[in-house]
Parts: structure tokens; sequence; C-alpha cells
């Protein structure tokens, strides 16, 4: 009898499974069939008051803060996803002299383009070349959709880093990865370790698994919200609000992040423009982040099982802020796995997830110290 009923119950778990499959699967090319109807319409009504001319010009905006010259790449990495020619927008900010010490490659979270690092740009490129890039889906880079497969989707966005790699033609490279770049770099670390010298993580999202005990713990109503967001992508409101968007990208930015005002005080908006615009182009970027999920915002993959393989001959330092979401369990969890001679954790006191932003100062300090303790040479 007990075999009989767990059979039955195997078997109605079978069909709830598959008919949640089916329903996910019927909810997500609805998704892509009315985000196509919209952006069609928002083209031709001019719903959204916004063009890539616009786009690159609050990015020229953004980089007029940076005291040292700024060359824009756009670099030709092939085709990738469903698009044919892909190109990885690229900031560089070259050595203050002659250097052989390996590039600095920024790596930014999500809605964020690689001016997000404006703020340190200055202090990293004193002694290297420093590069910030838009990841692919974000930013001023190709809007390519890559896979609706988790694994599938960052197997390509490594392989499109690692294609710039190429192009650049760097033997080896620094990365440092915001949030959802720390993600990235932290899969491209695992995926080409030989490439890496040295990985610093900045509030890194995607390493803390789900724990289905607190999923428990939420109302029924954030358990819905939360299942929503694996089917709606993370900046659709700022679409959707049109023609208002860029009045309400202002107001929450001052208001959330005052911080940003200091650097651009003649033209206080510089910033949350640029936001607006990078946002609402065609969101593969967030799409991407999505299919990461699978119990948003947990990765369906978490790094905390997997970055214990990371060679040893790649160190890794993570740099947390008291004030943020991201929990710092993991880093200490690995920090114990490999042990404190090639895992550090460094912490920010008084300051949120954009650490690079509000206190440049500091989080430079300790991101050249860092690299001061890393034999290097351009190999």
């Amino acid at each position: 009898m007990f075999y009989e009923k767990s059979y039955i119950f195997s078997a109605s778990k079978c069909r709830g499974n598959l008919v949640s499959t089916l329903i996910h699967g019927f909810v997500d090319i609805f998704i892509h069939f009315y985000e196509y109807i919209i952006a069609v319409t928002m083209i031709r009504l001019r719903w959204i008051p916004s063009s890539k001319r616009q786009l690159l010009e609050a990015e020229r905006r953004v980089l007029a803060y940076v005291e040292k010259p700024c060359e824009v790449l756009d670099v030709e990495i092939g085709s990738l996803g469903d698009v044919q020619n892909c190109r990885i927008h690229s900031i560089k900010v070259a050595s203050s002299g002659p250097t052989e010490n390996l590039p600095l490659v920024l790596v930014p979270g999500l809605g964020c383009g690689g001016v997000f690092f404006v703020s340190i740009l200055n202090a990293l490129s004193e002694r290297r070349d420093v590069y910030a890039i838009d990841l692919i889906g974000f930013g001023s880079s190709s809007r390519a959709r890559l896979s609706s497969d988790a694994k599938t989707a960052e197997e390509l966005m490594v392989e499109a880093v690692e294609r710039w790699r190429r192009k650049m033609d760097f033997e080896q490279m620094l990365l440092l990865g915001h949030s959802l770049g720390g993600f990235i770099s932290s899969a491209y670390a695992l995926r080409y370790p030989s490439r890496i010298k040295h990985l610093i993580l900045e509030d890194p999202w995607g390493f803390a698994e789900f724990d289905p005990e607190e999923r428990s713990k939420l109302s029924l109503y954030e358990r819905s919200f939360q299942r929503m967001l694996l089917h709606v992508n993370a900046l659709a409101g700022l679409r959707a609000s049109g023609p208002i968007g860029q009045y309400l990208v202002r107001r929450t930015m001052n208001e959330r992040h005052p911080y940003m005002r200091k650097y651009f005080p003649d033209a206080p908006d510089t910033m949350s423009d640029y936001f607006f615009h990078s946002n609402v182009r065609r969101p593969t970027g967030e799409e991407f982040l999505r299919k990461l999920c699978e119990n948003f915002p947990f990765p369906k993959y978490p790094l905390i099982k997997r970055m214990r393989e990371l060679s040893e001959e790649v160190g890794v330092t993570f740099i947390h802020a008291t004030g943020s979401f991201i929990p710092r369990t993991p880093s200490e969890t690995l920090q114990r796995l490999r042990g404190e001679d090639n895992t550090k954790i460094r912490v920010i006191e008084g300051v949120g997830h954009t650490m690079h932003l509000e206190k440049p100062d500091e989080f430079s300090e300790i991101v050249l110290d860092v690299l001061s303790q890393i034999g290097e040479n351009r190999q």
C-alpha cells in the first residue's frame, strides 16, 4: 500500500510539474509577444522619448566627469543569440604613464553600463589601463536575446566576455564585477581561470542559495509577487510609464541616491538621464537575469556550490557593505573552504549596494591595496 501511495504521489507530482512547465512556457511566449507589440507601438507613437543618439549623448555627459581622456570602443564579437553582429560597448581610460601591469576590467550590475564606474576611473587608472564594459543586453552593447535556459544563457554571456578579451588581445586580466557583474565575472573565472589573475567582487549577486524554509515564512501575497517576478522584467514599469519615465527616474534617483549629485553639481540629472535612456531599450539584459533565476531573486545555479572548484591560482577578494541587501555568509563560507590566503573579505561601513558610488575614495583604496599585493606582469 505504501508503494501504491508513493506511486500516486509521484505521478501527481510529475503531472503538476508538467502543467507548471507548460504554464511558464506559455507565459514566457505571451510576454515576448506582448513586449514586441508594445515595442512597435512605442516606436510608432514615440511613447518613450528616447533614442540611441540620446543614450550616447547621455553617456558623453557622464564621462565628462572623468579627468583623463576616455576612449569609447565598440568591439565586434560576432554572432550571439539572435543578433548576427554583436558589439560590446567599452570605455578605456589609459594608465597615467607607461605600464606593464595587467589591465583591469570593470563589469557592471543590473541596469547599469560601464559609465556607472565613473567615480573610480581616475583613481584606478593611475598605474594600469582600465576598461569598463557594457554587458550584452545592457547600456550601448548589442541587445541580443541569449537563451531561455539558465545554463546556456550564462555560458553565452561568459563566451561574449571571452570573445571581447580575445579581440582586445589580453593574455591575462583582472576582473572587478559589481552585483550581476560579479556573477558573470565569477562564471568567467570558473570557465577561463588561466585568463584571470585576480577576481574582485563588489557585493556580488548570485552566490546565495534559495532556502525553501524562508519561502514558507512569506505571506501568500509575497509568494505571489516573488513568482510574478519570474515572468516580468525588473524595469518593465519604467518602460510602461512612457513620457513621464524620465521624470520618475530623475526624482527617484535624486531622492534615494543623493550622493550622485556631487559628481555633477551643475547637472544633477546627468546619471539618471543615462539610466533612463539605457533601460528603455530592448530589455534582453533583464530577460537574461530572469532566466538565471528559479526562485527570484535566487539563481538556479548558485555560485556558492561552484566557486569551491575555482583554481587556487585565481585569488578572490570580496568587498561587502554593511548596509547592503546582499548576504555576506556565502563569501565567509567560501573563504573557509578556499582559505584566507587567496580568498579575502573587505567590508565598507555605512554604505549600501553601490559602494563605488557612495564612498569612491575608500572603495578605490581597497581595490588599489588588493592590486598592490598581486605579483603581475603582462604576459
